[in-house]
């Protein structure tokens, strides 16, 4: 707990001292802290919510907002009626769910919390340096949750391990952070709840740092972009994770079709290197080829957990089409447990979120 009070602290300090001069200023820290913390360092506010280390964050950045009063850009709101159309059909699905307490606290996070971040950075940002400030402090931050991802892969041990144990968010009997699974080993998440959604940042985050690196020219700032995507590159393949691996080829390919600058010859450059590492380490590409293949085969826990995904998507079309009300406007936010979702999979009848 002492440990959670000292990071919270350290941000709110950090992001009033950014903003100094200009809120503006402390947006890439922000996002900074944003996309570096975990889950884990929240203080638990019992019967109510988590007071997580991103909410402090944003609490912080709304209370400097509303008192500095800085003269805010004029320009309209991008897809303002969309995201009012969201939020009328997000209450409307709040009140007619099975838990509106439940739905209530997911409105909160999922629906105002995000767009008012949106507005605040909105209105705060004036130059397009900010913009490029903020994707080099993300990318950071990733870089970051890479080296931690080493401690995982090579040393057994988790970042997450100096938080307090009932905070963790674990996924089987052992109650511990490190996600180790049957035929695929330790498969790093980092400071992420699981590996997929690790992977899934750092195939968002290895464009945008290809991006940087082809608007950039500052020499120090490039090595650690580099460095970076280097890192980036190691975590998606060790997070073991398929989706990710086809997010990643896929943008790339996208980049190299589309994109006329020097992301190109960057992409080339990686493509060259990632084929020296595949000649130089033959088991790399044999695990690439071991998880396609047992992808293939239902009677294996790889294959039977794609053969899942689809399962899983039969029984939600089938809960929703249930009442034409459901199918409107579903069961409420984060009432996935309360439903008790029966999945039929492989011949057997299962209870998702039990």
């Amino acid at each position: 707990m002492t440990l959670i009070l000292f990071i919270d602290i350290v941000i709110v300090v950090s992001l009033i001292a950014a903003s100094h001069r200009r809120l503006e200023n402390a947006l890439p820290m922000f996002c900074f802290f944003l996309v570096l913390l975990p889950f884990e360092a929240r203080l638990v506010v019992p019967g109510l919510f988590d007071l997580t280390t991103d909410r402090i964050a944003l609490l912080t950045l709304l209370i400097l907002f509303l008192v500095r009063r800085e003269p805010a850009n004029t320009r309209p709101i991008p897809l303002k009626g969309l995201m009012l159309l969201h939020i009328g059909w997000a209450l409307c699905s709040t009140l007619y769910s099975l838990s509106v307490i439940t739905s209530t606290k997911q409105l909160i996070a999922q629906v105002l919390e995000y767009y008012l971040l949106y507005y605040i950075f909105l209105k705060a940002i004036t130059e397009v340096r900010t913009v490029h400030k903020i994707v080099y402090a993300m990318v950071t931050a990733m870089g970051l949750c890479c080296i931690f991802g080493l401690f995982e892969a090579y040393a057994s041990w988790s970042i997450l391990r100096i938080f307090p144990s009932d905070l963790w968010v674990t996924y089987d009997s052992r109650h511990d952070p490190l996600y180790i699974e049957w035929g695929r080993g330790i498969r790093i998440r980092s400071t992420f709840p699981h590996p997929i959604l690790f992977g899934d940042a750092l195939a968002m985050s290895i464009p945008m740092t290809l991006y940087l690196l082809s608007v950039w020219r500052q020499g120090r700032q490039r090595l650690v972009l580099w460095l970076a995507i280097v890192l980036m590159f190691w975590g998606v393949y060790k997070t073991s994770s398929r989706g990710p691996w086809i997010a990643v080829g896929i943008s790339c390919v996208l980049l190299f079709l589309f994109v006329q600058n020097h992301v190109r010859k960057y992409l080339t450059v990686i493509a060259l290197l990632l084929l020296i590492v595949l000649l130089l380490r033959p088991g790399i590409w044999q695990t690439i080829a071991n998880l396609y293949q047992e992808t293939q085969d239902s009677a294996s826990i790889v294959g039977a957990s794609y053969q899942y995904r689809p399962a899983l998507n039969r029984a939600v079309k089938g809960a929703v089409a249930s009442q034409p009300g459901r199918a409107l406007l579903g069961y409420g936010l984060g009432t996935f447990r309360e439903l008790g979702l029966d999945i039929d999979f492989q011949g057997e009848v299962n209870t998702a979120g039990s």
